[in-house]
């Protein structure tokens, strides 16, 4: 399609905009704008996350004590070739709040309430040339919401430039019914009069699936149901849906899930027909030392914890969060109850109510009602004048506007436990603290559970889902009063639970149990899954502290807890009650017994300790300094987690969980001496933000809790630091720091990757040996596992783009495990998963293959010690070094992984990270089958992309993958987005001739023509070949192929046929298909030879 839509990202790195602050909460907007101060930063942006504490501010409790009042102006210029036959809109993601756009002058509009998106209609108002895009962002007004809100264009802006006559993506609606036949239709309104195609493919090849035209913007695609693979939390599959105008000149994608839901108020939730309850968290948008300005990347780590614990539910409250969450809770599989507003008309939505409450019903709805993940509608939490007249009239009314819009999904109301005989004869928007207001200030509340109970039964008749918040004691009487409507507590405690008319008595049941034993409650979503900023219980606490992780994704104890009850992986987690820590100033309900995890107690001599440990096992034994205590089974225990006291005895704890009789967990804490040095955790991705966390140690490498030094962090390379956190809701230290007190021994590091090269973090805390972490590239995932660290060398979120056999194929050939030894000599753990090839890791000192003493080892699939001593004569190796130039350090420990997945456990002894200057200066990136992959090289350094690198005295990438390099776009598109190689090989064509992923000639070229176009674009030099010569069949369509690679990639690339690399049929192994070692070491030697030759020509 020649002229479709194009997107201009206006946010990100590349676009500059210049920012300007009036600051005070009275001050008066500018008629002039351009008399301000203004500094150049990045969208999107937070201001308010920066500006210092003020203890007395305005609204301090709501908005974490960060003086953030006042209006902010935002200005950038962009130039454009207007074309006046298509159409311009500006789109904003959201902004908080109260927003105005000019362009070139010309007020264009805004948006008053700052969580929905808005776009505007910009074309009368650009020029051919330079414009400029003027934005006010008005934080004067009060009250402030009760949370964290933010300040600024904090979320993403575009231009979206169209044809005249174009779709909008938030009118098309789609719906999939699964008759009780075998089809399965799926429905597209486009929600325009034209003729359409509708298409429906796989997100990873794109194979169509089905497709369908119709008139009237409308079209069904039919299709079997045994195609149809099925969305769910467990199995997050999408496709990709196209709309196009058939006679048009515009087309919409986006990813599709289909999946049927089913409430029974009997059976419960089924998605899919399974039964699922919802094992759910609330969460806030705000991540910490971001603010509100979050990246994917930050959301992605933070939904990964929580899959971790076992949630496949979140409640995200009480608005709209960016589009970048939605996709991650359809990519990774989440059911989210997404609401429009918190409050109607008191509180900080009270000043937009009258005027906006059916625009932003209409922005959400719109905007997500064609995802998987979102399976409920809220209309808003904890409403003023509960079950009263006037508050039902209003509920009538935005369910009604919902199911106008989408009548798929059921629609409810989050109910306060707090119920009153009269209706408030106030004006709500002149109550300061909403949330006080509702729940405490008013006299004649309603205590009898029955009366409470008819006030629900009122609300019942509105809603599709009694959605109730802290009411878990009720469930039984609800469910006898109100039987034809399903329960889902859409706030519960954590840990604590109400009794009888008391919603807050500290009884040690966990509400979750009342999910588990009723099948009419479908789940409940727990208050909080992370701290968040904002809704301080009073100062120094900056946030709200009662939550599973905290602000750096420090894992509590409470979080073991619930993953004792929401996985089935053996675990076993223990715990003791250190009320010597001071406290957060948590709303007490919402807390949970004082239960950390370490054995640090210098100030105590055999003191009696509470403890807990949380375990899913069947039973679970105890050790303190070889003493063993007589434990009930988990099951057994109120809670389903064992409760009781232990002496504080000098030695290890040791706690085994086991099943049958069997070990199948464990866990050991010591008592640590004098932190001595500072280590990071080992979790590293590819993502272009990254937390990375760092700890204190002793000697022994035992973590000390109680070490709070002050640590200072460093980057070089391709890195920036953005900030800094501890977890502390009640510490004092700026986020927008390169330092910060370790709290509880930890203290984290936010970090933005600037390119794809190198780049080493090193961590300075007085006293501790330093830290470091370097991330590299030929290492892009590290996935825990039952077994370690799977090495992968593509992160999740490319494998997901790209197939399913990228997706399994991405382990660890061609990854390296790269250290010096600080005294000389490590014990390093790695494990495999067996197969029908090597599992041989290999033992590099620098350019030198190890001796016979240290050069290989065979890696089993349980945990394998792999000794690794410097040579005696490293002396003369690093003479060596010098008068040959070699490109690598012989101080430089090169472990060389296997063919097969291999995983990282552990190492014993000191390393560190190599220098940068201790590295080649350049890389070779080899992209290809199988061949390239490595399959039959029988030890990794005999695979040609390792022999190239040496010859040329590069480093390496291996990007070969077994069966499945397939030329995919998005493949090409990866490659050339990796800046961390400076030339490049592609060899295509033989995973096209095999059976299983045969390609047609058409579609081959096609691949072919797109593959070679986007590496072409790039300028660093890349090589091509085509087939090898092999002894299968396929032969005539084999030459076909060669012939179209030739065409285009002589052209557009280096190109060597790859019968001039390997013709001879001797040389081929005994499949008729790969290369013998020999076969590859020819490879090697004349494609080395070739690049050598034009690199050193060019150069």
């Amino acid at each position: 399609m020649p002229n479709k839509r194009q997107i201009t990202m206006l946010s990100g790195q590349e676009q500059k905009w210049e920012f300007a602050l009036q600051k005070g909460l009275n001050v008066q907007a500018l008629t002039d704008a351009a008399q301000l101060s203004y500094r150049e930063i990045r969208l999107p942006h937070d201001w308010a996350v920066d500006c210092p504490f003020d203890r007395d501010m305005e609204r301090g409790t709501d908005q974490g004590f960060r003086d953030r009042w006042g209006i902010g102006w935002y200005r950038t210029r962009i130039n454009l070739a207007k074309d006046e036959q298509r159409e311009y809109t500006l789109c904003f993601d959201g902004v908080y709040e109260m927003s105005t756009v000019w362009i070139n002058g010309h007020e264009a509009g805004g948006r008053r309430y700052g969580y929905s998106p808005f776009q505007l209609n910009i074309t009368q108002m650009l020029v051919s040339g330079e414009n400029e895009i003027l934005v006010r962002v008005d934080n004067t007004h009060t009250p402030a919401d009760r949370w964290y809100s933010g300040a600024g264009i904090y979320r993403k802006v575009y231009l979206m430039e169209t044809a005249k006559e174009h779709l909008v993506k938030e009118n098309i609606q789609v719906r999939t019914e699964f008759a009780e036949d075998d089809w399965a239709t799926i429905s597209v309104d486009a929600g325009i009069d034209q003729r359409i195609t509708v298409q429906l493919a796989t997100r990873d090849g794109g194979e169509v699936i089905a497709s369908a035209t119709g008139d009237g913007g409308q079209a069904v695609i039919t299709i079997s149901k045994e195609k149809c693979h099925l969305w769910s939390a467990q199995d997050p599959y999408l496709y990709v849906l196209t709309v196009a105008l058939e006679q048009g000149e515009d087309e919409v994608s986006f990813p599709y899930g289909m999946r049927w839901i089913n409430l029974d108020v009997q059976r419960g939730l089924s998605v899919n027909g399974q039964e699922v309850k919802l094992k759910g968290v609330c969460l806030h948008q705000e991540a910490g030392s971001f603010g509100t300005a979050v990246p994917k990347d930050i959301y992605r780590m933070r939904l990964k914890k929580l899959k971790e614990i076992g949630c496949n539910a979140l409640r995200l409250a009480h608005h709209l969060f960016s589009p970048e969450m939605l996709d991650l809770c359809d990519e990774m599989g989440f059911y989210v109850y997404e609401e429009a507003f918190d409050k109607w008309i008191g509180g900080a939505y009270g000043r937009h109510y009258a005027t906006e409450w059916q625009s932003d019903i209409e922005a959400m709805v719109k905007r997500d009602r064609n995802r998987p993940s979102v399976i409920f509608w809220g209309v808003g939490n904890e409403v003023e004048n509960q079950a009263h007249d006037g508050m039902l009239k209003l509920l009538q009314a935005h369910v009604k506007k919902v199911k106008e819009l989408d009548n798929t999904r059921p629609v409810t109301l989050a109910m306060n436990p707090h119920f009153f005989w009269q209706e408030a004869a106030v004006d709500m928007s002149q109550v300061k603290d909403i949330q006080k207001y509702v729940d405490e200030v008013r006299v004649g509340e309603i205590f009898d559970i029955d009366d409470r109970i008819h006030q629900i039964e009122r609300i019942a008749q509105y809603v599709d889902v009694l959605a109730c918040n802290y009411q878990e004691q009720w469930y039984e009487r609800l469910h006898e009063l109100i039987p034809n409507k399903p329960i889902l507590g859409t706030e519960t405690y954590m840990y604590f639970r109400g009794e009888g008319e008391k919603f807050q008595n500290y009884t040690e049941k966990n509400p979750w149990f009342d999910v588990v034993e009723h099948s009419y409650c479908i789940g409940g979503f727990i208050w909080t899954g992370i701290d968040y900023l904002g809704e301080s219980m009073g100062w120094p606490a900056k946030g709200w502290s009662g939550a599973l992780f905290s602000t750096d994704m420090e894992k509590r104890q409470i979080a073991w807890l619930i993953q004792s009850y929401w996985t089935d992986e053996p675990m076993v987690h223990f715990a003791v009650a250190d009320y010597t820590i001071p406290d957060k100033g948590v709303k007490e309900h919402w807390d949970y017994p004082h239960y950390v995890s370490h054995w640090e107690f210098p100030m105590f001599h055999k003191t009696v300790l509470p403890y807990m440990i949380a375990s899913n096992c069947e039973e679970v034994t105890l050790q303190v300094a070889d003493k063993e205590f007589l434990l009930p089974s988990p099951r057994a225990c109120e809670n389903h987690c064992i409760t009781g006291y232990i002496p504080y005895l000098h030695g290890r704890v040791i706690v085994i969980g086991k099943n049958n009789g069997t070990e199948v967990c464990r866990q050991e804490l010591e008592i640590p001496s004098l932190a001595v040095k500072l280590k990071f955790d080992s979790d590293i991705t590819d993502d272009e933000y990254l937390l990375l966390k760092v700890r204190a140690y002793d000697e022994e490498n035992r973590p000390v809790f109680r070490e709070s030094a002050k640590v200072f962090f460093t980057v070089e390379g391709d890195a920036q630091i953005l900030g800094v956190d501890n977890g502390d809701i009640t510490g004092d230290e700026p986020y927008n720091n390169d330092r910060i007190h370790l709290y509880q021994g930890h203290a984290s590091v936010l970090i933005r990757r600037t390119g794809n090269g190198r780049a080493k973090v090193r961590a300075y805390g007085s006293g501790l040996m330093e830290g470091e972490i370097c991330l590299y590239d030929n290492v892009e995932e590290m996935e825990h596992t039952e077994k370690g660290y799977l090495l992968r060398r593509v992160c999740e979120k490319t494998r997901n783009a790209i197939s399913d056999g990228v997706m399994n194929n991405c382990y660890s050939t061609g990854v390296e495990l790269r250290f010096k030894m600080i005294n000389g000599a490590v014990d390093l753990i790695l494990c495999s998963d067996m197969a029908a090839e090597s599992s041989t890791v290999h033992i590099f000192f620098g350019s030198f293959q190890g001796g016979w003493e240290y050069s290989s080892k065979n890696i089993s699939d349980t945990n394998t010690v792999v000794h690794i001593e410097y040579p005696v004569e490293m002396e003369k190796l690093q003479q060596i070094t010098r008068e040959n130039d070699l490109p690598f350090s012989p101080k430089i420990v090169r472990v060389i992984m296997p063919y097969t997945p291999c995983y990282y456990v552990g190492v014993s002894g000191e390393v560190e990270p190599p220098a940068m200057d201790e590295l080649p200066h350049r890389t070779y990136l080899a992209y290809g089958s199988s061949i390239t992959h490595g399959s039959l090289g029988l030890i990794q350094p005999d695979s040609y992309p390792f022999r190239i690198a040496q010859r040329l005295k590069t480093d390496y990438i291996n990007m070969g993958f077994a069966g499945c390099a397939l030329m995919e776009q998005k493949m090409a598109e990866y490659l050339v987005s990796r800046k961390d190689w400076d030339f490049a090989s592609v060899e295509m064509g033989i995973n096209a001739v095999g059976n299983k992923r045969r390609l047609g000639l058409d579609e081959f070229e096609a691949r072919i023509d797109c593959f070679t176009q986007i590496l072409s674009d790039d300028p660093r030099p890349v090589f091509a070949t085509s087939i090898f010569g092999f002894n299968g069949e396929d032969q005539e369509l084999a030459g076909k192929m060669r012939s179209i690679v030739s065409k285009y990639a002589s052209e557009r690339l280096i190109f060597t046929d790859g019968l001039e690399l390997l013709n001879d049929a001797a040389l081929i192994s005994a499949d008729c298909t790969h290369p013998s070692c020999r076969g590859i070491e020819l490879i090697a030697d004349k494609w080395g030879s070739i690049m050598q030759k034009h690199l050193k020509e060019t150069c």
